[in-house]
């Protein structure tokens, strides 16, 4: 599964006006009812040719089930993909506000704790990190966070990671933000930074997906004016 999810990582989806197959300099286009994608499993950049395009990202993400489960090689799981994605776009959940593993588990009928256990197992220290750490990098330096998320650009090691934000920040801002950084949630990290929420949420605004801003924010404000005013009580 792991291998799947690296690979699904690099996966490229390019539309095309118009595909076919040249036989003898001879161009031929599929016939009623065939395929309208081409998959090019390369290594380093498997890709996804559709044909046509598509209104928008959820058709998008819905026409090209078939290609992506091809290249993860897995084809006899296509409608069931697709079924999914369709199922998760009808309750609010697409490009730009993606799924939690109890949405995915609702439109698969799995268990909750055990889509869980499994996403929890796929994560790489490195992207946990990152998942918080960018969001708070945002509101000292946008360039600099967005650059992490460049697939071009990414880290590929905690030890580069911190070499680039010590490049980018004064060493108290890197310090700060490398020890709020370590928290598991993005709202304690914002305030172990002492970040206010209408901040943090304009730099993930800023950002844009896969990070969306944080919820219930009425509750979270009065929890960060009491650890605001218990620092300023502290001796």
């Amino acid at each position: 599964m792991r291998r799947a999810c690296a690979i699904t990582k690099r996966i490229r989806i390019v539309q095309a006006g118009e595909l076919a197959s040249i036989v003898d300099d001879i161009a031929e286009r599929p016939g009623h009812g065939g395929r309208r994608w081409l998959v090019l499993p390369h290594q380093e950049s498997p890709t996804l040719l559709l044909e046509g395009v598509a209104q928008g990202e959820e058709e998008l993400l819905q026409r090209s089930a078939a290609g992506i489960m091809e290249l993860l090689h897995h084809p006899e799981l296509a409608d069931t993909f697709r079924m999914a994605l369709i199922d998760l776009s009808a309750v609010g959940w697409g490009p730009g506000q993606g799924p939690d593993a109890d949405a995915i588990a609702d439109v698969l009928g799995e268990d909750r704790a055990r889509v869980r256990e499994i996403a929890a197992t796929l994560r790489q220290p490195l992207d946990a990190l990152l998942d918080v750490l960018v969001p708070l990098l945002a509101t000292l330096d946008l360039e600099a966070a967005r650059a992490l998320l460049s697939d071009e650009d990414a880290p590929a090691s905690e030890t580069e990671l911190d070499r680039r934000i010590a490049a980018r920040l004064t060493p108290n801002d890197h310090r700060v933000l490398r020890e709020a950084a370590r928290r598991p949630d993005l709202d304690p990290a914002r305030r172990a930074m002492s970040l206010s929420l209408p901040g943090l949420n304009a730099a993930i605004s800023a950002l844009g997906p896969p990070y969306r801003r944080l919820r219930n924010a009425e509750g979270i404000e009065q929890e960060f004016r009491h650890f605001v005013a218990g620092r300023a009580g502290a001796p």
